[in-house]
């Protein structure tokens, strides 16, 4: 077997996707060349999306990640709802026990807020509260007042993703 966590060098990827061309079966094709089953697999669908087995440098495929996500807008909404729940507590004098307001539990209340927001790698946008519930004519309200600014301010050149 090859020693695990080493990268393949391409004569070894080429052989492995020629192998894979030719119809033989990844189980085959791992005993046949000493490698694991999933660096076969891991060979054979890099070589069939990209179509290609050119090694990158590590800091080349870093720099590229980093610079994907740089361009990515995060949005969300949540709701937070705070209710006071079935007990109740009551602060009462001795005498006070049958008084009618230490044995009628007042009305249940719950207050409820929708808040949405976004992020960036460069920075926050603007967290504003929803009122009611959020479909499609509310969501394009708030892209329109909330997530154009975070563009124009973040992405001067248009270029990102959300």
């Amino acid at each position: 077997m090859a020693p695990k966590g080493r990268e393949l060098s391409l004569s070894q990827k080429n052989a492995i996707a020629a192998l894979h061309k030719t119809g033989m079966k990844g189980p085959d094709i791992a005993q046949q060349t000493g490698h694991q089953l999933q660096t076969i697999y891991g060979v054979s669908k890099h070589f069939t999306f990209w179509g290609n087995l050119e090694n990158k440098e590590r800091t080349e495929r870093h720099k590229t990640v980093t610079d994907h996500w740089r361009r990515v807008i995060y949005s969300d909404e949540c709701k937070v709802e705070v209710r006071i729940d079935n007990r109740v507590l009551v602060w009462r004098r001795p005498d006070e026990e049958t008084t009618p307001p230490c044995l009628n539990p007042g009305p249940r209340t719950r207050l409820s807020l929708m808040i949405w927001g976004c992020i960036t790698y460069e920075g926050v946008g603007t967290i504003t509260v929803v009122t009611g519930n959020i479909n499609a004519l509310k969501y394009i309200e708030i892209v329109d007042n909330f997530v154009w600014p975070v563009i124009a301010r973040h992405f001067p050149g248009y270029n990102y993703i959300y």
